[in-house]
């Protein structure tokens, strides 16, 4: 396993020995894990890095404002 994979655990002796089941794959992990390591999830929204929209949306959008301030300047 590589480093990233324990990234959610606390590997110190007194809460090693926690475990519970994921609530999505039903594995068994660290009380105190971030990510499930059997099916990557994250156990909080809050852990879970931040996602973009796709880029189509991104561009878009961006097309539509630059019609939006075409037409405003006369274009």
């Amino acid at each position: 396993m590589s480093d990233d994979e324990y990234a959610g655990f606390d590997t110190s002796p007194d809460e090693q020995d926690a475990t519970i089941d994921c609530p999505h794959c039903g594995a068994q992990i660290y009380d105190n894990a971030e990510q499930c390591p059997k099916c990557g999830t994250y156990l909080a929204n809050e852990d879970a890095p931040v996602k973009l929209p796709p880029l189509w949306i991104l561009l878009g959008v961006a097309i539509c404002i630059l019609i939006v301030i075409a037409w405003m300047l006369g274009g």
